[in-house]
């Protein structure tokens, strides 16, 4: 099976077919064949033709690619081979060369790159790359879309008759034993090529350089060479950029890493490329998984079906989410007259009051921003939402007790219907909180919908299961206490999720940051924080399928009071 290099341009030629040979020379044992594919600008349908060395004059990338095989004796054209005018051993690289013939080549090679038999793929790399799959070049849409393991390749590594210094850069959050794997096979392409291993890890242990050495013992054990064939070293510090330019100019001149974040490249990338060194670097991923495939399908498919946030709406919504989820005297002030107006709505039972409360109160705006904070990987906002969130449950939850108190020196009722209303969570309060989110998320991040928040806050209905609880924790009712606990609770977990279903949808990633173990801590907090959220939901559900104590009390009270008039009617 072969590797598997497209070019795309004259001044790629040299760079692509220099990181294919040594790539197809590592693996000369597996019998791998380099296949070079470049374009021909044609109308009509994309197609596959054989070139040829006699049409090397027709086209500059042609000429070009044929000049380089020419002068490289460690190859041999499949055309030859199969004419008997030169013979194939295990020497030498078989290389066959094709032209992808097509109105856009590069584009059309992303899409027909799924019909190439080849087990490793190589492309030339782009200095723009975006966030975002949308609007990004065809070689980075390739680089996250070819089945096969892809290497995006920077610069040119030394010539074929010299020796390669490789280097991987690895922390937490990078495809190591991957790139360790590849290295060391490319140090061998030459002789006396060789391979060192950097791995970085954060100062937030006194043994951190004992963790860091373990780390890099088991990407080399890992790799399945020799550990006298690594040269392994450590930095202590955030960032990557840091420790391959503690390395000094002279210790190697490739850097290779592994990683299918796109922010992530694009952060190492600037770092590391930042100094015209002649300095050569690659990026690999693996081949993309089944499960991979399907839900990139499915990123792909919603993100095109909703409409993406432009740059400034992206800026209006992080500024209000910012500004209205700190708990500050505005927002005390609101929340604890809406609680005073729901607590009061609840002991008149007025449904209208109830309701009037609902949209005073500012809840649904920090527990909105917790579901943005969650996709974007903002800690200050989620730690100023959890902050407003909490604080305000307590100032709500008093309030309410209060109310509660002063009710029972007046009236005999302590539990009126619009309370009972609020006794215990169900599955449609489960459905009505995960829609509050998605329409809620949908009307802040569209400058159109804010008239749609004020429903949106209603449908929640945040404050009255608050006042609930304090009211019937005051008259003694702990069992009604609980359910309306819950009943906030479930609401709250399943607004976030569903507003975190619909920013993702709309566009919104972990945002980038430098490269080191400070971005590893926040995608690793936000996958743990969402995770937390998926596992309490669910929790939440099952305990609601197969446990009330309101309904199973008043279950019993209605069988006993048939009984009762069982008996009486008998009598």
């Amino acid at each position: 099976m072969p590797i598997a290099v497209y070019i795309n341009e004259t001044s790629q030629v040299e760079p692509l077919v220099n990181w294919g040979i040594r790539a197809a020379i590592s693996q000369l044992s597996q019998h791998y064949e380099l296949l070079i594919i470049v374009p021909r600008r044609q109308k009509g349908s994309p197609k596959w033709d054989p070139l040829l060395h006699d049409e090397a004059g027709e086209h500059a990338i042609f000429q070009a690619v044929f000049d380089f095989l020419d002068g490289c004796d460690r190859v041999v054209l499949k055309e030859h081979v199969a004419e008997h005018r030169e013979a194939a051993n295990l020497d030498k690289i078989v290389v066959e060369t094709r032209e992808l013939v097509a109105p856009n080549p590069a584009e059309a090679f992303v899409d027909m790159v799924e019909t190439l038999d080849s087990v490793r793929l190589i492309i030339p790399a782009i200095n723009d790359l975006k966030s975002q799959e949308q609007g990004a070049s065809w070689a980075q849409r390739l680089f996250l879309q070819a089945p096969c393991e892809t290497m995006m390749v920077w610069g040119s590594p030394p010539p074929l008759d010299q020796p390669i210094k490789v280097l991987v850069a690895a922390d937490a959050d990078t495809e190591s034993s991957l790139a360790a794997r590849r290295a060391a096979q490319i140090s061998r392409s030459t002789e006396n090529g060789s391979v060192a291993l950097l791995y970085v890890w954060p100062d937030d242990d006194e043994v951190a350089p004992q963790i860091a050495g373990r780390k890099a013992a088991s990407i080399v054990s890992g790799t399945g060479s020799n550990k006298s064939d690594f040269e392994t070293s450590t930095f202590i510090g955030d960032s990557i950029v840091d420790g391959v330019q503690a390395q000094g100019p002279t210790s190697f001149d490739t850097v290779i890493f592994g990683s299918r974040n796109i922010k992530k490249i694009r952060s190492l990338v600037r770092g590391l490329r930042n100094k015209d060194d002649g300095k050569s670097m690659a990026v690999v991923r693996p081949a993309v998984s089944i499960s991979r495939k399907l839900l990139r399908g499915c990123q792909g498919a919603i993100r095109q079906l909703v409409p993406q946030l432009e740059r400034e709406e992206r800026i209006e919504l992080v500024e209000n989410l910012e500004t209205n989820s700190k708990f500050n005297f505005d927002f005390c002030a609101l929340i604890s007259l809406s609680t005073l107006i729901a607590a009061l709505g609840l002991a008149d039972s007025s449904t209208a009051v109830v309701i009037g409360a609902m949209l005073v109160a500012p809840l649904m705006t920090p527990i909105v921003g917790i579901g943005f904070a969650l996709i974007q990987g903002n800690l200050n906002l989620i730690r100023n939402a959890w902050r407003a969130v909490l604080i305000g449950f307590a100032i709500a939850f008093t309030i309410g007790a209060f109310v509660g108190f002063f009710d029972l020196l007046f009236t005999d009722i302590t539990t009126t219907d619009e309370m009972a209303a609020r006794d215990w969570p169900s599955f449609l309060d489960l459905f009505v909180a995960f829609a509050s989110g998605i329409a809620g998320a949908y009307a802040m991040s569209r400058k159109g919908l804010n008239g749609a928040i004020p429903g949106v806050a209603i449908a929640a209905a945040l404050i009255p299961p608050i006042a609930t609880s304090g009211m019937s924790l005051a008259s003694g009712n702990f069992p009604l206490c609980i359910g309306a606990l819950l009943l906030f609770l479930t609401n709250v977990v399943f607004i976030v999720l569903g507003t975190a279903v619909v920013f993702w949808s709309v566009g919104i990633d972990t945002r980038p940051q430098k490269s080191g173990s400070e971005n590893q801590r926040r995608y690793v907090w936000t996958r743990w924080w969402f995770g937390a959220f998926v596992v309490l939901s669910t929790l939440l559900a099952t305990w609601m399928a197969i446990y009330n104590p309101l309904k199973t009390d008043k279950s019993d009270e209605d069988r006993a009071g048939q009984q009762v008039q069982q008996q009486d009617a008998e009598n």
